[in-house]
């Protein structure tokens, strides 16, 4: 093959990649959604990091949380707010970061995250602060979305069943996307 060739080849890869990640767009979501949501611990037992995604650029992207689930009365704005791209053939959707401060030991609080901008907003969701007995910790890596994973989570869960798990740790390689959508979605 010669270099003109393969540079059309690379482009027409590019375009083939860009219409499958606007139909994933809109299989999955769009716009101003919140998508893709969820927690990680800090080195502070009174504080939760929350991250999500929205497929557009969102100017005020904020975690709404509280005790109740019908008032949620405290509000944190994301400190952080980045696209990531992989290679030149892919760049993912808008990533929020906030850091909830300040919360309660022994606690559940309610969250839902969202744009104040726009009044979109997710489901409401819920979490547990640290307890002041053993923390059960999960500690997995390498999971995939192939049926063996499958297999993996389900053993996951019926652990979870006989003795709650307070929190996952995840050492990395969650889906094997590869710049892929869908099979991050999967996950």
């Amino acid at each position: 093959l010669t270099g003109t060739t393969l540079t059309n080849q690379h482009q027409m890869m590019k375009v083939i990649l860009l219409l499958a990640a606007l139909l994933v767009a809109g299989a999955v979501g769009s716009g101003t959604t919140p998508e893709q949501i969820h927690l990680s611990l800090t080195d502070k037992p009174d504080e939760m990091t929350v991250m999500w995604t929205t497929m557009s650029d969102v100017s005020s992207p904020t975690v709404r949380f509280g005790l109740s689930a019908k008032a949620l009365t405290s509000n944190q704005g994301a400190y952080d707010n980045n696209h990531y791209a992989w290679l030149d053939l892919y760049v993912s959707g808008q990533i929020h970061t906030a850091r909830l401060t300040g919360l309660k030991g022994n606690s559940t609080y309610f969250y839902q995250v969202g744009d104040t901008a726009t009044n979109t907003w997710s489901e409401v969701f819920s979490f547990n602060t640290v307890r002041a007995r053993p923390i059960r910790i999960l500690i997995t890596g390498d999971v995939g979305v192939a049926p063996e994973s499958k297999k993996v989570m389900d053993a996951f869960s019926t652990v979870h069943k006989k003795m709650p798990i307070d929190f996952v740790m995840h050492s990395g390689d969650i889906s094997y996307a590869n710049g892929e959508q869908p099979y991050w979605d999967e996950w």
